[in-house]
């Protein structure tokens, strides 16, 4: 059988094969960027993540002593010390690594960095200032200063970046189920009941206490800090992401009817995931039902 005229042109057939190599060592290149750059994107979202979660358990902290100093600002006054850390963060945004995140995950780290070191800034000032006061001599005024700059940071400058990292942290266990550390396995494993379709429903608030019509709230609320459970509605269901410093059991959640129907579009791999890190946290030492006290208790390896 003869050739078509147009396969006897001379170096056709080079050139086709040229092309076939040329597209197929394309492809593979592609192919290879992709699984490198999924798990490089594995790896930031799990790094912002853990900063994020350790910027929420400092901001509680100086949520707690600003309180005090504003209760009781004519004794001794005494404030952390803790940053909020904000270097993974600024890493994540850089163009080579921030064009791997998804739009709004890059936004809120970059607005919750940005508030991260204005609250910095502010806690630096305020301990500053309180040390140039002289205890004795100038004690009227120090009391004065420090009850009204307590409150400013309180009500204006710690309830927005809490939510804000809220947020950030809700966006990325949305779309990432798998984790190396123990604490981020804890809070996807406490949001199972909010996960639908890579998304993770529900209202998300810093502390429930920071909502002013609570009691006319229902459905599903998702908090960093439930300080006010005794005070919910009946209809209100919270659920605390809170890893904890050393973690509380994980309770075994068993889905409703409803729950079992939103979760059909997941991917087995995700649920089988899900599952096997609360199969590990269940199983662990580390998890206990209640904190160690090291006064009293000598914590013992298992056998």
């Amino acid at each position: 059988m003869d050739l078509p005229n147009w396969l006897d042109w001379t170096g056709t057939r080079y050139f086709l094969a040229t092309l076939v190599g040329f597209l197929v060592a394309l492809g593979v290149e592609m192919a290879a960027d992709a699984l490198a750059n999924r798990r490089k994107l594995r790896f930031i979202r799990e790094a912002i993540a853990e900063e994020v979660t350790w910027n929420l358990t400092v901001l509680d902290e100086h949520f707690a002593g600003l309180l005090q100093i504003h209760q009781q600002p004519e004794g001794m006054l005494r404030m952390s010390r803790q940053r909020l850390l904000t270097p993974l963060m600024t890493q994540a945004i850089d163009p080579e690594t921030g064009s791997l995140l998804s739009t709004r995950e890059w936004l809120l780290t970059t607005n919750a960095m940005q508030q991260c070191d204005t609250v910095n800034a502010a806690l630096l000032d305020l301990r500053e200032r309180l040390a140039e006061f002289s205890v004795v001599a100038d004690r009227e005024q120090r009391t004065v200063f420090a009850r009204d700059e307590a409150a400013r940071i309180v009500n204006y400058l710690l309830p927005p970046l809490g939510q804000l990292l809220v947020d950030l942290l809700c966006e990325i266990m949305g779309r990432q189920v798998e984790y190396s550390s123990t604490r981020m396995m804890r809070v996807a494993v406490k949001l199972m009941p909010a996960r639908s379709g890579g998304i993770i429903q529900g209202e998300r608030v810093w502390r429930v206490r920071a909502l002013p019509d609570l009691a006319q709230r229902s459905g599903l609320l998702i908090a960093w800090r439930d300080d006010r459970r005794d005070q919910l509605p009946p209809g209100l269901r919270v659920i605390e992401i809170d890893p904890g410093p050393g973690g509380d059991r994980v309770r075994q959640h068993r889905p409703s009817r409803f729950e079992r129907l939103a979760a059909w579009p997941f991917r087995r791999s995700e649920i089988r995931t899900l599952k096997a890190q609360q199969a590990y946290l269940a199983s662990t030492h580390l998890e206990r039902t209640r904190p160690l006290n090291p006064l009293t208790e000598v914590y013992r390896e298992p056998d």
